[in-house]
Parts: C-alpha cells; structure tokens; sequence
C-alpha cells in the first residue's frame, strides 16, 4: 500500500467520538519515479541482450561474481542497482549491442538495435 499519512482537518476536537480525515497516499516525487522506470527499462535491455547466456556465463565474462551479477540485473533489495558504467563497454562487446541502445532503448535508438558481428565478440572474450 505505501506509506501513508493521516489528512485531519485544521481544527479538530478531542472529544469528538467519530475519526475525523481519512488515510491517503504519499505523493512521490515524479522524478524518483522517472529515474525508477529508467532503472527497470535499463534491467530489462540488459536481459535482452544478454540473450540465452546464464548469469554465471555474464558474470565470468565480466569478470565479477555470479552474486554481483544477480544483483546488478534484479536491482537489489531497493531496485536500485544497475551494472555500473566501468563495465558497461565490455558488456556492450560481449553482447554485441550499442551502448547507446543500452542506455536510452529502442524507442530512442531504433536504428542502432544490437547488431551481429563476430568481430566485436571475439574481441571481447580475447579481453578477459
């Protein structure tokens, strides 16, 4: 349900048997929940082009743990958490996607969707 706060009236009365005001949501700030969006579009681009490669597959090519890798794709206990931009090259590479795509998605980068090349593969698994 969210956090909540009670909306009383300005003057209400002690002694005044029935609850007065009601429970209603908490606005949340519209660029939290922009940046939250961000954040689960971004995760699921990672996904797509992670393909059918498992996790644990992702993580060595990286060169990070399994458990980080987990972390970084699933956004932690918050859904804060993204891969950090210091491996975001090498998973382009790996991958065979534009950075570009991975940041800003299809509907910015419709023309540069993830390309096949067996050049820019070979080049990443030689980088490990």
């Amino acid at each position: 349900m969210g956090q909540t706060v009670p909306k009383i009236k300005a003057i209400a009365s002690h002694d005044y048997e029935k609850a007065m005001g009601h429970i209603v949501q908490m606005a949340e700030d519209l660029e939290d929940i922009a940046e939250t969006a961000w954040r689960d579009a971004f995760r699921a681009r990672v996904r797509d082009a992670q393909g059918d490669r498992k996790d644990k597959d992702m993580a060595k090519l990286l060169g990070i743990s399994p458990e980080r890798y987990r972390k970084y794709v699933s956004g932690g206990a918050a859904r804060k958490t993204v891969i950090p931009p210091r491996y975001l090259t090498k998973f382009c590479l790996i991958t065979n996607i534009e950075l570009e795509w991975l940041l800003d998605g299809p509907e910015e980068q419709e023309a540069k969707k993830p390309r096949k090349s067996p050049e820019i593969r070979a080049k990443a698994t030689k980088s490990r």
